[in-house]
């Protein structure tokens, strides 16, 4: 049982510690696997500064589910709770509430890469042109590709050979800017668009890499297996 910064009374259930446990570790928050001291530890940090930051409404239902959020070493989250009285909720999921820089000629992400590569792929869905994976929030890499799907697979590949963790990987995000490539011409104005972006966003610093494309491909990664 824990207390928010506004008064209001968290629960988790015996019986959800080990499904809360997955849920903390796809959060990044924890590893997979973790016993339920780190869970319930992990549910302390959030809620010691944890704020009422609105509420989610189930429209078949019409039920209100409270919503808080929470700042841990410097990431943002959601905690999203079932109401059992007017101070007390059960806490039923954490998710990663990023807020992306400002990068106001790129599309801002809508997946994360692991939930894009696994899909199922719509009939004659082959897009092209330039795709950013961010992470964090932070935009960390710009790459061209003719089939969007087929490049992030590969990415994903990597992260997978290089035993990346679940909850790691899902801190990746990506978005894309669609371009034709019927014709030569459509080609090179696809590498062109590249490199223009990398060069405009070249020196923007996470903290393993510089923004661009001339690095190995395991380095996108950084300190994922480190």
């Amino acid at each position: 049982m824990w207390s928010t910064t506004a008064g209001d009374t968290l629960v988790l259930p015996r019986a959800w510690i080990d499904r809360f446990a997955a849920k903390l570790a796809d959060a990044g928050l924890t590893h997979p696997g973790a016993h339920s001291g780190d869970v319930y530890n992990t549910l302390s940090r959030l809620t010691e500064n944890a704020y009422r930051a609105g509420s989610l409404r189930h429209r078949p239902s019409g039920r209100v589910y409270p919503v808080f959020g929470s700042t841990i070493s410097g990431r943002n989250f959601r905690v999203i709770t079932r109401p059992i009285n007017d101070r007390l909720s059960a806490v039923l999921d954490v998710q990663t509430e990023l807020d992306f820089e400002d990068t106001k000629d790129i599309p801002k992400p809508i997946y994360k890469l692991v939930d894009y590569v696994n899909l199922l792929p719509q009939p004659g869905e082959i897009y092209s042109g330039v795709y950013f994976i961010f992470r964090d929030g932070k935009l960390i890499y710009i790459g061209k590709a003719l089939n969007f799907r087929r490049r992030l697979q590969e990415h994903y590949w990597c992260m997978r050979h290089m035993a990346v963790e679940d909850g790691y990987m899902r801190r990746y995000f990506v978005s894309f800017m669609k371009l034709p490539a019927t014709t030569n011409k459509d080609r090179e104005k696809i590498r062109q668009t590249e490199s223009d972006l990398i060069k405009k966003y070249r020196g923007r610093r996470t903290k393993t890499i510089d923004i661009t494309n001339q690095r190995t491909e395991l380095e996108i990664w950084g300190e994922s297996w480190i």
